[in-house]
This record gives structure tokens, C-alpha cells and sequence, in this order.
């Protein structure tokens, strides 16, 4: 195993910029065509752009004669000690005289590239908004794997029709609203949580392996992950939806603090209050949204509560706005993969059959049965998109992680 680390940013001469991440993976890419020798390169983003021919690694490639001796290169950081053990015997091959495309994640024309090329050390990676659509790419096709669309709808069916029944019986039973919202919820958020540990794992194992994960041997020992999980998305979803709902209340609580100002004082005491309280929750909001990456942190590190804290942090610190530009993304193509089951069942719903309106006849227990076979409908329409949006936020982490770091 090389016990180097020494990626490369490469402009090519059209403008796209590309990373890869060693020294190997240029030279060999240079040989094949793939990269002109009138490109550029440099180390990091923070150093200058370089002709490949003044740089001593790529020299010889250009001019002819021996190779110059390069720098040493840094130590190779923990993280990427998987990645350099990934090369396959395929690699170890011959190459064909025919220059091999360049290759992308998530395409087939490389026998090299599939949907763990994220781990292939000669990959190259196009960066900006090319990598962004690469990485979305990879998540569809690593979403369509093992059926996982499949299974996040049928489990959504499923928790959505326990839901409605359990919400019918609870309020039977107790006849107490907020009781009945407390037991929906917390059903609805341990559900979600499982859902969310069980695709991650299971992405993340395939991704790891280049194995396919079925969703029985994904489940072995994943229950201290879900406890987690459970923890993680009740502090960022349970806590946001506090925050929203305190901050709904304050505008009242400001009128009355405010009313034995003058009407005009008041007035724009309470504009100016409002205005922050929707600032808040903008922040709180996109807060939530970004929360999401503590979840592929626990599945892919296997850290406990503090790391998980601290390299969430870490991880906004450096690529907040990209990791915002990512979740968007992802977001919009979930939508996309949910518009075969979206369509059709809307269809359906809307001018489909119905319960009769006359239901005296029927006990009052069959129409909540209708309600819930309904509500499952529409949660397997939507079931496929949630899928794709967790397999997404995994490959959308370990791609801030481990292509956009240097440690």
C-alpha cells in the first residue's frame, strides 16, 4: 500500500477543472490522451497554476528522459488508507492503446468506475458543478441498486398506514388531541429514523465493498446506530420544530409587552422584532436542512455523540455553502425519481374510485381504513424520493469529506 497522499487540481485546456488524487492517476491519464500536456495544475486551491511541464512529476511526460525526482510527498491521513487498498486486479492490467474516457462517477464506460468510484485512487473527479451532478449521478444509480427506491416506499406505505390507524385509536381511546399528535410524531420520527440508519448503512456497506447489501444484511447490529440516529434526528428535527413553534408564539407575546407604547412606537417595535424572529427561523430552518449530514457522519465514522457534533462543524466550517448547493440538488432530484409513482397514484386519487358518501350503513372503523390505504398511497408515491434523498446525502458527505479535504 503507498503510504502517500498527494492529490492534484488539473485545469484542462477547454477550462474544467478536475481533481485527482495522486501523482499516478495524472501520469497515467496523461499517457492515455485523457489529460492534454498543455494543461495546468497545482496542489491546492490556495496555490498558483503550473504548465505541466515545469512541474518535476510531470516533466519527462512532455520533454522525454528521465523522470526528475519529486518532493516527498505528505503522509497519508488515516481516511485514506481504504481508498489506495481499493485498486483492483483490473487495474493491474494492460492498458489498451485506445485512450479510455475521462472517467466520471456513476458511469459504466470504465471498468474501473462504478458506484464506489469515489474509492478508485486513479479516478479523476470533476470539480464544481460537473462534480456536484456526478456525485447526484452516482447516488441515483446507487439509490436504483438493492431496490432501495423499492424499499423506502413500501416502508413509508407501511409507517403511514400504522400511523393513521394508530392515530384513529389513540384519540378513541384517550380522547386527548395532543396526546394523540405526541404518539403520531414520536411513531413518525422513530420510523423515519430507521429508514434513514437502514439505507445508510446499507449505501454506505456497497459503496465500501462493491458488494450488494441486501436489506436483511443490512439490519444485523443496527440497532445501537438507530438509537443514535433516533438521538440525533429528535435534537435537529424535534429541537427545530421547538424553535419554530416558540418563535410562532413570540409576535403575541411582543404585542402585549409592547402595548403601553404609543401605537406608532409599538408598531414599529413589533415590525422590527418580527423581522428578526423570521431571520431566526431562516437560520434555524437551514440549520435543520443541514443537520441531515449527522446522520451518514454517525453510519460512515462510527463516531460517538461529541465527534458527531464536532465534525458536523468542522464539515459547515469549510463547505457550508457547497454542502447548502448539494442538499438542493439532491433535494430536486429526489423529487424527479419520485415522479413514476408520484404521477400515477395522483391519477389515480383523484379520479379514481371512492368511499361512497352514504355510509350509514358502515361501521364508522371502515372509512379510517379507507383514509389510511390513502395516506399510504401517497406515502409510497413520496417513499422513493426520501430514498434517493438518503442515499444522496451519504455520497453528498463523502464527497465534501474525502474529495474536498486535506485532512
Amino acid at each position: 500500500m503507498k503510504e502517500h497522499y498527494d492529490p492534484w487540481l488539473v485545469r484542462l485546456p477547454d477550462g474544467r477543472t478536475i481533481s485527482a488524487k495522486s501523482t499516478a492517476a495524472v501520469r497515467r491519464h496523461m499517457e492515455h490522451g485523457v489529460i492534454p500536456k498543455n494543461s495546468m495544475a497545482r496542489r491546492s486551491p490556495e496555490d498558483e497554476w503550473r504548465e505541466l511541464e515545469w512541474i518535476a512529476e510531470f516533466a519527462d511526460l512532455i520533454h522525454g528522459g528521465p523522470r526528475l525526482i519529486a518532493p516527498e510527498p505528505r503522509p497519508l491521513p488515516k481516511e485514506f488508507e481504504a481508498e489506495e487498498e481499493s485498486i483492483t486486479s483490473e487495474e493491474a492490467k494492460p492498458h489498451h492503446a485506445t485512450p479510455p474516457p475521462l472517467h466520471r462517477s456513476g458511469s459504466s464506460s470504465s471498468n474501473t468506475t462504478t458506484s464506489t468510484g469515489m474509492h478508485d485512487p486513479l479516478r479523476l473527479q470533476s470539480v464544481g458543478v460537473r462534480g456536484l451532478v456526478d456525485e447526484l449521478l452516482t447516488a441515483f444509480d446507487a439509490a436504483l441498486k438493492s431496490h432501495k427506491l423499492l424499499t423506502s416506499a413500501l416502508w413509508c406505505a407501511v409507517v403511514a398506514f400504522t400511523i393513521v390507524i394508530l392515530g384513529y385509536f389513540a384519540f378513541r381511546i384517550t380522547e386527548a388531541i395532543w396526546l394523540t399528535k405526541l404518539i403520531t410524531y414520536s411513531v413518525s420520527l422513530a420510523a423515519a429514523a430507521g429508514l434513514f440508519t437502514l439505507i445508510s448503512k446499507q449505501a454506505h456497506e456497497e459503496a465500501t465493498t462493491a458488494k450488494r447489501v441486501s436489506p436483511m444484511q443490512a439490519i444485523r447490529g443496527i440497532v445501537p446506530e438507530f438509537v443514535q440516529v433516533l438521538l440525533i434526528m429528535l435534537a435537529i428535527y424535534g429541537g427545530g420544530f421547538l424553535v419554530l413553534y416558540l418563535l410562532n408564539l413570540a409576535p403575541e407575546q411582543i404585542s402585549k409587552l409592547v402595548s403601553n407604547l404609543s401605537d406608532n412606537l409599538a408598531s414599529i417595535v413589533t415590525t422590527l422584532l418580527v423581522i428578526v424572529l423570521k431571520i431566526i427561523s431562516i437560520v434555524v430552518v437551514l440549520i435543520m436542512l443541514l443537520g441531515t449530514f449527522a446522520i451518514p457522519i454517525r453510519v460512515v465514522e462510527q463516531a460517538n455523540p461529541k465527534q458527531i457534533i464536532s465534525d458536523w462543524i468542522q464539515l459547515l466550517k469549510v463547505h457550508r455553502q457547497r454542502a447548502l448547493i448539494y442538499q438542493a440538488g439532491a433535494i430536486m432530484t429526489s423529487l424527479v425519481a419520485a415522479i413514476p409513482t408520484i404521477i400515477p397514484i395522483y391519477l389515480t386519487m383523484s379520479f379514481g374510485p371512492s368511499m361512497p358518501r352514504n355510509e350509514s350503513a358502515l361501521s364508522t372503523f371502515f372509512p379510517i381504513f379507507t383514509q389510511a390505504f390513502d395516506t399510504s398511497l401517497y406515502a409510497f408515491a413520496f417513499g422513493p424520493a426520501l430514498g434517493y434523498y438518503i442515499v444522496a446525502n451519504l455520497y453528498i458527505y463523502l464527497h465534501l469529506r474525502y474529495e474536498h479535504s486535506d485532512h
